[in-house]
């Protein structure tokens, strides 16, 4: 039996084999219970795909920490087998996150199919998980975007001088994966002992790609745009307070008290206003529909880029979520609105995002 015989509205695909496939379980916890008629598709840890119940994934108490094991036998051997045999007239709900369903990887592959699918095109997905890529991409249209250094993990020490030269500024230094999540693999070098405590840890994986980016002071804020019938919204802001925690790291996310959000963001209404214009710029000028979230940055005098997620978190306590809520929609109008562009795009229903959107 293949994993869709018995069914012919939306599947949502989560799990997955990369790293943050413990947060897409957590979001899919949330989206299966505002869309209870949707296949529940888990992609384990192994490659497998395993239709799993409501019951079973509302049972995993500790999504963030634990991973989800099912005992259902396999549907299909891996997501390509999966794809073979899909039925083009049913939409997938992308519950990924990360390289899993942020790299454009498996968005080409649907593509290929012409398999409806929610979220940002193959391209655009390729481009925002490239940290790079998206910064050039951002101020290419005029966006200011903080200074950095790129290269593989193992060559990351030939920026030393940079490095000790941004420290001695006085300005600390982030250090991220070029192409990730932005929750794994994140550190915060004060020093040059961090420095080269990153390098020593970093050993194993000489080949991984890394951004260097010089810490911008300021107020730390995230801006969703969602599309809507009548054009692209920024959804209102929400402000991230570190409360003692050096970095906005996975654990300070989802599983300590590292940090403090406050949505709707408290914000002279100019700042705001500069907050959603950067995020509707970004999510322009890397191309990408449905919905996005950019992080950036108030130094005081400008509105800084960090980056853009083409498939934020869905979780109960994810920016996105709370954004919505205080901007007056549910996650069935969103969800419902994410079917409908993702089979849309497909019959040429929707064209290009709008070049103007709405505030």
């Amino acid at each position: 039996m293949s994993a869709h015989d018995k069914h012919d509205g939306p599947a949502i695909l989560f799990g997955g084999i990369g790293s943050e496939r413990l947060v897409s379980t957590a979001s899919t916890q949330l989206v299966a219970t505002v869309l209870p008629e949707a296949e529940l598709l888990f992609w384990a840890k192994t490659g497998s795909i395993h239709r799993v119940s409501a019951d079973e994934l509302r049972a995993h108490a500790r999504p963030f920490t634990d991973e989800l094991v099912t005992a259902q036998p396999a549907q299909a051997a891996s997501i390509d087998e999966l794809l073979q045999t899909w039925d083009v007239r049913r939409a997938i709900v992308l519950g990924l996150h990360g390289v899993d369903g942020e790299s454009g990887e498996l968005q080409r592959k649907l593509e290929a199919r012409r398999i409806p699918y929610t979220g940002s095109g193959a391209d655009a997905s390729r481009t925002a998980y490239d940290k790079a890529a998206a910064k050039q991409a951002v101020a290419a249209r005029g966006g200011a975007v903080a200074e950095a250094r790129m290269s593989t993990a193992g060559e990351l020490g030939e920026h030393r001088d940079w490095v000790q030269g941004t420290l001695a500024s006085g300005r600390d230094v982030f250090a991220k994966p070029r192409a990730d999540g932005s929750s794994v693999g994140l550190y915060r070098l004060r020093s040059t002992q961090d420095f080269e405590r990153m390098l020593e840890l970093l050993r194993g994986e000489p080949e991984r790609g890394y951004l260097l980016e010089a810490a911008v002071l300021g107020r730390e804020l995230t801006t969703g745009v969602v599309e809507w019938s009548d054009g692209e919204r920024a959804l209102p802001s929400s402000e991230v307070l570190l409360s003692g925690a050096s970095t906005f790291g996975y654990d300070e996310k989802y599983v300590t008290a590292g940090a403090t959000e406050i949505t709707p963001a408290e914000l002279p209404h100019d700042v705001a206003e500069a907050a959603k214009t950067l995020a509707l710029d970004a999510h322009r000028a890397v191309g990408c529909r449905g919905y996005s979230r950019t992080d950036c940055i108030w130094d005081g005098t400008r509105m800084v880029f960090l980056e853009i997620n083409t498939l934020p978190g869905l979780t109960p306590r994810s920016f996105i979520t709370q954004q919505l809520q205080v901007a007056g929609f549910t996650m069935r109008e969103f969800l419902e609105r994410q079917l409908a562009i993702a089979h849309a795009r497909l019959t040429n229903r929707v064209g290009p995002a709008p070049r103007q959107g709405i505030r």
